[in-house]
């Protein structure tokens, strides 16, 4: 629902419409923003002035014009849905993530990444780390055990 504004001026009668992200406002820019649509719907929020800016874990995705969800594994983003386009990680203590150097949330190395859940999984605790849940997914073990691989891709330490 596009709103507009009166641009008082003397020689027309023009109403213009505001900026997508405002639901109400006094001018075309998205910093003339007087009412912000309603957060439950839109993820839009007033950023405590005059702008309706996306909430955490949403980017402004100006070609459709809404507030799109970013990559599972950020906080928070502001260009794309991306894994490498975090502007922040999630709570570490949560959800055990860190940034790396190209921009993405990556698992410690004792946390495997399910590829849907913003918190890493632990690996088994036979495993220092792994790359999924079971003892037979071991990347590396503890210094009291060696890496022992049965067949295939299976990698298990023992003592």
């Amino acid at each position: 629902m596009t709103s507009y504004y009166d641009t008082n001026s003397t020689t027309d009668d023009a109403c213009l419409a505001c900026h997508y992200s405002c639901l109400n406002c006094n001018g075309g820019n998205s910093d003339n923003c007087t009412e912000c649509p309603d957060n439950g719907t839109t993820h839009r929020s007033s950023d405590g002035s005059t702008s309706c800016i996306c909430d955490d874990k949403y980017y402004d995705d100006t070609t459709n014009q809404t507030c799109a969800d970013c990559h599972y594994s950020c906080a928070t983003c502001s260009t794309s849905a991306a894994s490498d386009a975090c502007d922040t990680c999630p709570v570490y203590s949560e959800s055990h993530r860190t940034s790396d150097s190209a921009g993405s949330c990556v698992c410690d190395s004792t946390h495997f990444d399910e590829d849907t859940n913003v918190n890493c999984v632990i690996c088994d605790n036979s495993c220092l780390t792994c790359s999924e849940r079971t003892e037979n997914d071991c990347l590396s073990c503890p210094d009291n055990a060696t890496t022992y691989r049965i067949s295939g891709n299976s990698n298990n330490c023992y003592c």
